[in-house]
């Protein structure tokens, strides 16, 4: 096992490395740093679809801070950062025709 502040990566027969990062899903919230979108006056993407990505909700990743990354501090909790993901978003708003309106 590897030691990192927020995410355990595991060596298996110094050939790979398996990287678990904790992570919480934020199902029904909409992170107030996204509030403004989509933009008023959008045709795409449909206000239902909006509503249904926002309903999805995101995922919050812990992972540390590269800032404090190399120094060493009197507190694990000095380096943690949080990472908002909107992957499953995107992937909803990509489906079908809709790639093309994303490009």
């Amino acid at each position: 096992m590897m030691n990192d502040a927020s995410e355990v990566k595991i060596r298996i027969r110094e050939k790979y490395v398996v990287q678990i990062t904790p992570a919480f899903k934020c199902n029904g919230v909409w992170p107030r740093s996204a509030h403004h979108w989509p933009v008023m006056g959008m045709a795409w993407p449909h206000p239902n679809l909006v509503a249904q990505v926002k309903m999805e909700g995101f995922d919050l990743l812990s992972k540390e801070s590269t800032a404090l990354q190399n120094k060493q501090s009197s507190s694990s909790m000095e380096g943690d950062a949080w990472i908002i993901s909107f992957q499953e978003a995107e992937n909803q708003l990509l489906i079908g025709a809709a790639r093309k309106k994303c490009l």
